[in-house]
């Protein structure tokens, strides 16, 4: 979070602004359903996510890992979940 960097001294609007704005967020005023409003495929995607995924698969080479914001097939996700289970 980059709340931290407000101080309530110094940047008081800010802080007071964001403040309600995770108020608003937290109790439902602005409250989304997750499932309707975020696409797992970016996490799916992401390198990180994909990298701790692959590196159980049994023919992984770090070296030989693309670090970048690849599109995944979600079929070879699910496959690849059910060798490792």
């Amino acid at each position: 979070m980059f709340a931290n960097k407000m101080l309530p001294e110094k940047d008081f609007g800010a802080y007071v602004c964001w403040s309600e704005k995770m108020f608003n967020r937290t109790h439902g005023i602005e409250r989304k359903i997750p499932n309707e409003t975020l696409d797992a495929n970016i996490y799916f995607n992401h390198p990180a996510v994909r990298f701790n995924r692959e590196k159980y698969m049994p023919d992984f080479d770090a070296d030989e890992f693309k670090c970048t914001l690849n599109p995944v097939n979600k079929t070879s996700i699910f496959l690849a979940s059910q060798r490792l289970a």
